[in-house]
C-alpha cells in the first residue's frame, strides 16, 4: 500500500539523474523529506513493479572497494535524455536480463555486479558466474582504448576478460592481453 503517490511520482522524476552513480537513500531521503524507510520502502516496491533494477558493488578481492552503495537503473531506459546515461543504462539493463534468463534456464548461476575502488576508479559490470568473477566491462560511446585500471582489477579477480562495449558501430578490436572493444550492435548479436 503506498499511500503518498505524489512523493513516490517524485522520486521517480529524481531516479533519470542518479542512473549510473552509487545511489544514496540519504540524499533521496533529504530531497523527499521522507524517512529512511519510506524512501526504501518505495524503492523496492517500484523494483518489484519492474521499473527499476540495482546493481551490487562486487568487492571480494579488489582492494579498497566499496561495498554499500548500488545503482539503480531504470528498466525502460529509452526514458532517459543524456546520450551516455542512456547507453549505460541500455547496456547494463540487457545484461541484467541475460544473467536473470541464464540464471532461471539453469545454466549456472549469473549475477550482474558493478565495481568501484577508494579511488573512485570504476568498471560499469562485472558477470559473476557460480560466485567467481567470469567478466569484467566498461561502457562507452566510442572507441577508446581500455582504462588501465580495469586490467589492474582483471588481475586481482584472476585475470578475467575485460570487454569495453562501444555504442560506435563497427568496432570489433582485440589486445593482445585479455581484453576486447567491441561495438553494442556486434555485441548483442552473439551474447543474448
Amino acid at each position: 500500500r503506498i499511500q503518498e503517490i505524489d512523493r513516490v511520482e517524485t522520486l521517480w522524476s529524481l531516479l533519470p539523474d542518479r542512473v549510473g552513480s552509487p545511489l544514496s537513500v540519504q540524499a533521496l531521503r533529504e530531497d523527499l523529506h521522507a524517512s529512511h524507510e519510506g524512501v526504501s520502502t518505495w524503492l523496492l516496491n517500484l523494483e518489484k513493479l519492474y521499473s527499476i533494477f540495482f546493481v551490487q558493488p562486487y568487492s571480494k578481492k579488489i582492494t579498497r572497494s566499496v561495498k554499500k552503495e548500488k545503482k539503480v537503473y531504470l528498466i525502460d531506459w529509452a526514458l532517459l535524455s543524456d546520450e551516455a546515461k542512456r547507453f549505460e543504462n541500455f547496456v547494463l539493463s540487457s545484461l541484467y536480463r541475460s544473467t536473470c534468463i541464464w540464471s532461471d534456464s539453469g545454466q549456472d548461476e549469473f549475477e550482474l555486479y558493478y565495481i568501484r575502488n577508494a579511488l573512485k576508479q570504476e568498471a560499469d559490470f562485472s558477470i559473476v558466474r557460480n560466485q567467481k568473477p567470469w567478466l569484467l566491462g566498461d561502457v562507452k560511446l566510442a572507441d577508446r582504448s581500455i582504462d588501465s585500471h580495469l586490467f589492474r582489477m582483471a588481475a586481482q579477480l584472476g585475470n578475467i576478460p575485460i570487454i569495453q562495449i562501444v555504442k560506435e558501430s563497427g568496432v570489433f578490436k582485440t589486445l593482445e592481453s585479455q581484453g576486447l572493444i567491441i561495438s553494442a550492435d556486434r555485441f548483442f548479436m552473439v551474447f543474448p
